[in-house]
């Protein structure tokens, strides 16, 4: 298993494809790497389309990325003049990780992404997808139809792709056929027609934590969603779906094809004003379920057409956004401080911080305790209940804590995050025993884009004010130490 670099300083024909000799381009690269190599793309725009020509195995994926790690990629960008931004026929156990892959120009059976019938074990992640005829696909050939299976699309920015006369057919995510697609932490928007669109040919699917918005674009009036889910088996959960261009839209929409949906579970999604239906299930579901949703703002906020085959379970309908999210304006859909649906939600089984689940797709972390400790006398640290998201992020840049000492401000000089749910403090003056100390939040930065499209803010919600802290700072010892080599009687 080889490292390979791509450099616009290269040459393909005099290089090797070393960090020293990289080559040109990266079609020359991926002609040259076999099965469990590693592509590394430097800084630059490449005008090609990519075509992956060797797959990886269950061991050794096939890697083709932007030189860095997440968060801190070189750019790179794949902007081809025609054709796909990348092209998988057929293979497996490929990643393509890192780019901007843009089209210039959206056109006619122009794709940012495409995978071929019988890929399978694809990852697509932290790329930015645009001005194509369709961001991500996954089609299929043949009769029976044959698609793409175990697919893996997150943390991803997919927008602007879609041909305005060809309105509903131009997807961001779109898979035709296909087994066990994972869609999840991507922002999707602005494209013309639907933002995720799983098609009659695809079962058994995750479509979480995703952020779509201002899709259908076009506004053909048919009736697009942000998220359109058909077939079976899939799970729908902890998604924010807000705004939309078609006025007959939905911002969750169960229904598509020959074969009536079944067997679709909904959970804690947040739908914001969605055109005519937040939620829309259509006549002849089965097995649908809907638990903890919070759709708000819609003409309709849930239209179930499909009387016993879909069950609703403790879902909101009703309320003003701005007593129930932070700033839905501007597109902040997480939880106000005081929402009335914090805690009320129903328990489903899964973790949440709190008496009982918030409903919606955010679950606000909460205090838990704050100490000094004597082994850290100008360190205070504070503690929260966090069940839901992975960490607490970032590790830094964490604003909005202020601190007392005796009734008088000790100014915080600097705050990190320790581990997933600590947050240390550190104080102008130490604390000694006896001090009264006190802990306030307000209005800072505590998490960001570990979730919800890997691009919002989680803000802590419950406003901390002069919280007592746990002072443990002891007096040392000062009884003089008994001299050697005396008795003392």
């Amino acid at each position: 298993m080889a490292t390979y670099h791509v450099k616009k300083t290269g040459n393909d024909t005099t290089g090797d494809g070393s960090d020293s000799l990289p080559w040109l381009t990266i079609g020359k690269g991926v002609t040259v790497m076999t099965g469990g190599d590693t592509l590394e793309v430097h800084t630059g725009t490449y005008v090609e389309t990519v075509t992956c020509s060797d797959a990886g195995s269950a061991g050794a994926p096939t890697i083709i990325q932007a030189h860095g790690t997440t968060g801190s990629y070189d750019v790179v960008t794949v902007a081809p003049t025609s054709g796909h931004g990348f092209y998988i026929p057929g293979k497996a156990y490929v990643t393509i990780r890192g780019f901007v892959v843009d089209g210039t120009t959206p056109a006619t059976g122009r794709f940012g992404i495409r995978f071929d019938a019988a890929s399978h074990n694809l990852i697509v992640e932290d790329c930015e997808v645009k001005n194509f005829c369709m961001g991500i696909i996954g089609a299929h050939t043949g009769t029976p139809k044959v698609g793409s299976n175990n697919v893996t699309i997150r943390r991803n920015s997919i927008h602007n792709n879609g041909v305005a006369s060809e309105g509903q057919l131009d997807h961001g995510i779109y898979s035709d056929t296909g087994i066990n697609w994972t869609i999840q932490y991507n922002l999707v928007y602005s494209n013309t027609g639907y933002g995720i669109h799983l098609y009659p040919g695809t079962t058994n699917s995750t479509v979480s934590w995703n952020i779509c918005h201002d899709n259908a674009a076009s506004d053909n009036g048919n009736g697009e969603a942000n998220i359109l889910v058909s077939n079976t088996g899939h799970t729908i959960e902890r998604n924010i779906c807000y705004g939309i261009g078609d006025a007959a839209g939905m911002g969750i929409r169960v229904q598509y094809g020959d074969a009536d949906p079944a067997n679709i579970e909904l959970r804690h999604n947040t739908i914001g004003a969605s055109g005519t239906y937040g939620i829309y299930i259509a006549a002849g579901c089965t097995g649908i379920t809907l638990k903890n949703n919070l759709s708000v703002g819609s003409t309709t906020p849930i239209s179930n057409n499909a009387g016993a085959g879909c069950v609703l379970t403790n879902n909101v309908t009703s309320g003003t956004p701005s007593a129930l999210w932070t700033n839905s304006g501007a597109g902040d859909y997480t939880l106000k401080a005081g929402a009335a649906v914090l805690n009320t939600g129903t328990d489903i089984g899964q973790s949440f911080n709190g008496a009982a689940p918030d409903q919606g797709a955010a679950e606000a972390f909460v205090f838990l305790s704050a100490s000094v400790e004597n082994s850290a006398t100008t360190t205070l640290v504070v503690n929260f209940t966090n069940n839901v998201t992975a960490n607490l992020l970032p590790a830094s840049s964490i604003t909005g804590f202020t601190s007392k000492k005796n009734g008088s401000n000790n100014v915080i000089t600097a705050a990190s995050r320790s581990g997933n749910n600590t947050v240390l403090l550190t104080l102008t003056n130490a604390i000694a025993q006896g001090d009264t100390v006190l802990v306030s939040y307000s209005g800072g930065n505590l998490t960001d884009s570990s979730l919800f499209g890997y691009t919002i803010n989680q803000p802590y919600i419950q406003t901390l004010t002069d919280q007592a802290v746990t002072n443990n700072v002891v007096v040392p010892d000062l009884a003089p130490a008994a001299p050697t080599g005396l008795t003392v009687v």
